[in-house]
């Protein structure tokens, strides 16, 4: 990553480099002194902090999935009648998401656990694969105590299928949307 980096910096300085000497050109200006801002500015990005370089990279990955996200929620809300749904735990949303023979799993995740954001993503981004009849609702690990008790969640990055009244169908760990459409009952 840090080799992209130093290669696209460098491909920057060297850009800045021939757009300084074309407007030169351009201008008929063969004063030396007309290039000195060409060279600063090689030497202020040459002096460009390695950790500087990693948080800049650490921003935009972070914008991009945030960007991956927004997509897959617009592209679901286009197509609404056509996908199942993804949302936040709450009774209602149980109740809803059971409703009319509707299949209802709960996703057992936390904010601070690698796979659960990885499967979280892969939700969002590719919502219209999730059948039309299924609702996943996205059930905090660490704030719904009282479900993990009743179901038995040891751990996060657990799927619980029930059914009407809230009673387990089946139960898997891990996995995103493929796991979803093997393990549904």
């Amino acid at each position: 990553m840090k080799h992209k980096l130093v290669l696209g910096l460098t491909i920057l300085v060297a850009a800045v480099a021939i757009i300084g000497i074309s407007r030169n050109m351009a201008n008929n200006k063969s004063d030396t002194n007309s290039q000195q801002p060409i060279v600063m500015m090689e030497k202020e990005n040459s002096v460009t902090s390695t950790s500087e370089q990693e948080m800049k990279a650490g921003k935009k990955e972070a914008v991009m999935e945030k960007q991956k996200i927004e997509e897959g929620e617009k592209e679901s809300m286009m197509n609404a009648d056509k996908v199942g749904m993804y949302k936040d735990y709450s009774l209602t949303a149980l109740a809803e998401a059971t409703k009319n023979g509707g299949k209802a799993v709960l996703f057992f995740w936390a904010a601070w656990c690698p796979y659960c954001k990885s499967a979280n993503t892969e939700f969002m981004t590719n919502l219209n694969k999730i059948p039309n009849n299924v609702t996943v609702l996205k059930t905090n690990y660490d704030t719904e105590k009282e479900l993990k008790i009743k179901y038995g969640i040891t751990y996060q990055h657990t799927f619980v299928q029930v059914d009407v009244s809230g009673n387990q169908i089946t139960k898997w760990n891990g996995g995103g949307i493929a796991e979803l459409l093997n393990n549904l009952k």
